[in-house]
């Protein structure tokens, strides 16, 4: 196998919309991490709701990594120790807080097993189900403790997520990184954290070359890391964005499109 790692986006990539796992899917990660192959789940998501994903797929047994928060952590399964954390400062998320206030997106940021905001709907319930945490409601970012968190989000309408991307990003540019993971979630990050930079800090823990990893992913977010890889790929649901950079486009998340792109990879 040319490949020493696979790298994979969680949501609408390697789950199904229904956040599951096909049979497929399954088998070709349990079978490629009995052949050496690292296995590494890179996602918007918190780390502590993909952790439970990898515990399923005996990530610490075979030495896969997580990196949650696109790339602000960075958790070694194996071990538990977590290679890497970068977070926004206090200042950073009051800012875009304050910046978010005439803006008609949900506000939303996590401590521990939270998700922390002012105002629920459906966009809000989403990011609820995606990662299992209970919902706590602030009445202002202000009054809730804290020093510094990974990230938050904005989120509702695709086309207000994509005007207030454009809207923004000049504001915070080489600050705070903004991101779409999803169309209705635009997330706001360490400018250093990025599932590009996670994949550079694992490839060079392990001493792997960048040429010896292969990449999914289907969003803006995914980017990073398909441009660097050796391998890319995306699913048939993947944007435009994802489509035009990736070098082999897959079935869809909901019909097993790591296991197709598993199957190019050993073609390579």
């Amino acid at each position: 196998m040319k490949y020493k790692i696979l790298v994979t986006d969680v949501d609408d990539t390697f789950l199904t919309d229904d956040h599951e796992i096909t049979k497929e899917n399954r088998e070709a990660v349990m079978e490629l991490q009995k052949s050496g192959v690292i296995f590494v789940l890179a996602s918007g998501r918190p780390t502590e709701a993909i952790t439970g994903i990898a515990k399923e797929l005996e990530l610490s047994k075979y030495g896969g990594f997580v990196a949650g928060y696109n790339g602000g952590e960075i958790l070694e399964m194996s071990s538990g120790n977590m290679l890497e954390k970068k977070g926004l400062t206090r200042d950073e998320l009051l800012e875009i807080y304050d910046k978010s206030k005439d803006i008609d997106l949900k506000y939303i940021t996590y401590k521990d097993k939270f998700v922390l905001g002012k105002e629920k709907d459906k966009f809000v319930d989403e990011e609820l189900k995606i990662t299992n945490f209970e919902y706590l409601e602030f009445k202002d970012l202000q009054d809730v403790e804290f020093d510094s968190l990974v990230k938050c989000m904005l989120v509702g309408e695709p086309e207000i997520v994509l005007e207030t991307r454009n809207k923004l990003e000049p504001l915070f540019e080489g600050r705070v990184a903004l991101t779409i993971s999803k169309p209705i979630f635009l997330e706001f990050i360490n400018k250093n954290a990025s599932k590009g930079n996670a994949v550079r800090t694992i490839a060079a823990k392990l001493g792997i070359s960048l040429e010896e990893v292969a990449a999914i992913g289907d969003s803006y977010n995914d980017i990073s890391m398909l441009e660097i890889a050796g391998f890319s790929g995306t699913v048939e649901n993947g944007n435009n964005a994802a489509k035009e950079t990736a070098m082999f486009i897959s079935s869809s998340n909901n019909n097993s499109g790591l296991a197709r792109f598993v199957e190019e990879m050993k073609k390579q």
